[in-house]
């Protein structure tokens, strides 16, 4: 017996008529129970199920109507199910697992499944011949014989870290020639692995034993590998109170690390003044760093010692501190520890010691009225084949204290470039400092004015030999683009001036300037300079310049 014959068992058995009245007489029940009887061939306990379920939820006019043989259906499928009545079946079912889809929260493309995240497994089970092994196009036809009874999936999860809603569905009976697709929920933590190898064993079977196919599922797992954030920082003095704690967070794990807090908070020895405490990233993928986070803090009186705490988190890691101590006597004497970068791409720290800092005592100087200074320090670099340059920015501070306080330079003829500046914001001061010596001429009646100019930061050499000033947003790849010492810059300076043009070179000139923890190799540069030009250089043709 068929499901297509079950029906005419319920809209056959009686006419219309018998059912117009609005409920079931006995009369009515007798003659149902009488019908059922000759036409059920299943066993007691199926046919009673039929004959309660069907009397108990419908009246007896209602069995006619066309809206109700989806309710009919499915209380003839239950009764079967639950009571495991099917016929017997001279040709057998051909079950398919035709595809299986994971559709993941968390991740675009269909495919994949990811750490901490949720999503559904689609699964197509179909009840007809796999055209492409046997191409047996022709026999996809109606042959209510081959109904697959009782549709069982069961799925035998091996993935760690994945976790399924069931692990069983029932998909009831599937007609021949006919497919559905079955929705899996699924979850996962973060104990998924990343490069699994263990798969869902996914298998279809029905009542027959014989109609049973198994197939396996491997999805690509973007599985959690955890993250580690640390950080470099570095001091840069805004006077002799104030100072700018710079703090550069960086991802040393070898996962994505998501949600990065840091956060810091004064322990003794200086208030801070930034107004916000603490920076948020959304990610921070593994190796990178991000921008710098500025902290302002002053110096308490009478306090030479000062402590700030630090603390990292992020998602899937837990909360950590560190202590940042600045001792400021010894900062003033470029006596500090520095981050550099190892082989294995982590934070080692190296004590430099060095008076250099140290500025003259002297009286107050002269006013030098006639002498314009220009002072370039560039520290961070915004391409990645360009490392940083320790203490490049408090170099340029110092050297601006000297410019004023021992040669007298006037504050108002002073050009500080101190916060990385591109070659767009060079060029733009280059050009300013042109225009400051007409008006001195024409104030002093004079052109005899005298420029000092002083670099920190990284020099190469570029293609065509020229030694080259590296602004922040040039990139060794891009090397011709970088200011060209002597063409673009000294002799700019030395223009519409009779004075002296000194100029105080703290890099170097090679290709392989850009080497972490110096600033540069010089090699002997060719070009054409002004009479009235003088540098000084921090390095000879084949010596390397270091950051103490």
């Amino acid at each position: 017996m068929t499901v297509k014959a079950k029906y005419l068992i319920v809209f056959t058995l009686f006419p219309l008529s018998v059912f117009g009245q609005s409920a079931w007489t006995n009369l009515q029940l007798k003659s149902f129970r009488e019908k059922l009887n000759e036409n059920c061939v299943y066993s007691t306990a199926y046919c009673n199920c039929i004959y309660e379920s069907i009397t108990l939820k419908l009246r007896a006019k209602e069995v006619s109507y066309p809206e109700n043989k989806p309710k009919i259906n499915k209380i003839l499928i239950d009764c079967q199910t639950k009571f495991r009545s099917y016929p017997n079946q001279l040709v057998e079912p051909e079950l398919q697992i035709s595809n299986i889809r994971f559709q993941d929260r968390k991740i675009t493309e269909e495919g994949g499944i990811r750490y901490d995240s949720e999503g559904v497994i689609l699964i197509d089970v179909a009840n007809k011949p796999n055209i492409n092994i046997d191409n047996k196009t022709d026999l996809v036809q109606n042959s209510n014989d081959r109904i697959a009874y009782g549709c069982v999936i069961n799925i035998d999860n091996k993935i760690r870290g994945l976790s399924l809603e069931y692990p069983k569905y029932d998909l009831n009976n599937i007609q021949w020639g006919r497919d559905t697709t079955l929705a899996v929920k699924y979850t996962t933590d973060t104990s998924l692995v990343r490069f699994g190898i263990d798969t869902l064993t996914i298998s279809a079977s029905t009542w027959n034993l014989n109609s049973k196919v198994t197939a396996y599922a491997l999805p690509t797992v973007i599985g959690f590998t955890p993250s580690e954030i640390v950080y470099r920082s570095d001091l840069q003095p805004i006077d002799d109170k104030s100072w700018t704690l710079n703090i550069k967070p960086y991802n040393q794990g070898p996962g994505d690390a998501e949600n990065v807090k840091i956060a810091w908070s004064t322990i003794q020895g200086v208030n801070l003044t930034t107004t916000k405490s603490s920076a948020d990233f959304a990610v921070i993928k593994s190796g990178d760093q991000t921008i710098k986070i500025p902290i302002i803090l002053n110096q308490q009186v009478d306090q030479p010692m000062a402590q700030i705490l630090v603390s990292i988190s992020s998602k899937y890691t837990r909360l950590k501190t560190d202590t940042i101590e600045i001792d400021f006597k010894d900062f003033k004497e470029r006596q500090s520890s520095i981050a550099l970068y190892t082989s294995k791409n982590m934070f080692i720290n190296e004590i430099y010691n060095s008076t250099v800092d140290e500025i003259p005592n002297t009286k107050k100087p002269k006013i030098y009225s006639n002498a314009i200074g220009l002072v370039i320090g560039i520290e961070e670099y915004k391409a990645d084949d360009v490392n940083m340059v320790p203490y490049a920015n408090h170099d340029a501070f110092i050297v601006q204290k000297y410019f004023r306080g021992v040669l007298g330079i006037p504050e108002n003829n002073m050009f500080v470039l101190t916060n990385d500046p591109t070659k767009q914001e060079i060029l733009t001061t280059l050009k300013e400092i042109n225009q400051k010596k007409s008006v001195m001429a024409k104030t002093l009646e004079s052109d005899d004015i005298d420029v000092f100019f002083y670099f920190a930061g990284h020099g190469a050499g570029n293609n065509r030999s020229e030694a080259v000033l590296v602004p922040s947003d040039v990139s060794l790849n891009d090397i011709d683009a970088a200011l060209r010492r002597d063409e673009d810059i000294m002799n700019s300076l030395a223009k519409d001036t009779k004075g002296k043009v000194i100029g105080f070179i703290d890099a170097c000139y090679a290709d392989n300037s850009f080497e972490q923890g110096n600033r540069g190799i010089g090699i002997k540069p060719i070009g054409n300079i002004s009479e009235n030009v003088v540098i000084f250089s921090a390095v000879t043709g084949i010596q390397k310049a270091y950051p103490n």
